[in-house]
This record gives structure tokens, sequence and C-alpha cells, in this order.
């Protein structure tokens, strides 16, 4: 799971703010989904860096063993994907896709 970024600039979101909403959207999805993994995954708007520690505190405060913060992309737009509005090309989705399922890959989940 990831949360856009657009939100947080037009409501000119803090810290706080997103750790809470963070926070409260996987208390919903553990709520429904008591036995799953739950990656979420930031950085893939890798510039906007400046809230990456609200989504690891988030993380953390779940205390969960099975929910994981996971920074994608030390590649980005701006290192050669290309670029388009300020979002990430489909390359770089593919991309994302491909290094998130070998991260996935890594967790030996059973």
């Amino acid at each position: 799971m990831s949360r856009g970024l657009g939100d947080v600039y037009k409501r000119q979101d803090t810290d706080d703010d997103i750790k809470n909403e963070a926070i409260a959207l996987m208390t919903e999805v553990r709520k429904n989904n008591p036995n799953a993994y739950i990656i979420w995954v930031y950085g893939m708007m890798a510039p906007n860096q400046e809230h990456f520690a609200a989504y690891e505190a988030a993380v953390s405060a779940m205390n969960d063993g099975k929910i994981i913060a996971y920074k994608i992309g030390e590649k980005n737009s701006f290192t050669g994907h290309g670029y388009d509005n300020y979002h990430p090309s489909k390359d770089e989705h593919a991309a994302y896709g491909k290094e998130l399922a070998e991260y996935i890959k890594t967790l030996n989940i059973k």
C-alpha cells in the first residue's frame, strides 16, 4: 500500500497528519485482513523525501511484525526513466513493480 502525495501538498499536511492518516489506513486494512502482510511502499516520488520519516514512524507505531515499511526505487524519474508531469513514467512503474516483487520474495512468506 502507499499514499499519494497530492493531498499532502494540497492540504499542507504535517508529518503528524501523515503519520496519523497512515496509521488509520493500516488499522483498517489490518482489521479486514488480520493475517496479511502489509507493505507500506514509499519513495516513488523520491524528491519528496521530507515525509519519509512519517511513513516509517507510522509503520513502527503499528507494532506489528507483519507490517513493513519499504523504500522503493533508488533509481527514480530524475535518473533516466522519464518524467510526466512530476509523476513516474509507465516504464518506471514497471521497474518499481519488479523491484517490489523481488523484495517480497526475500520475506520468505509461507
